[in-house]
Formats: structure tokens, C-alpha cells, sequence
């Protein structure tokens, strides 16, 4: 599942150039950017 990397917010959808945009807070992110924060081992 997906979350918006600004709000937390699950509800989203798909953009034409392949990003999301968040239903709650209107942010743009990629797939990319949802793995920004995450550390890997």
C-alpha cells in the first residue's frame, strides 16, 4: 500500500506521467519518493 510521503493519507490516485497525487492533501509523489524515508538494512 501506498501513503502519501506529506500527509499519511492512503487515498490517492494515479496521474498520466505515471506519479500519484493524494486525495487529502493534493501532493504529487512517485513510487520512488514513498521509499525516500525507509532505511534499508
Amino acid at each position: 500500500m501506498k501513503h502519501c510521503p506529506e500527509c499519511g493519507g492512503a487515498r490517492h490516485y494515479r496521474l498520466g506521467d505515471g506519479r500519484f497525487k493524494c486525495r487529502a492533501c493534493g501532493r504529487r509523489f512517485s513510487w520512488t519518493s514513498v521509499w525516500d524515508s525507509v532505511r534499508l538494512p
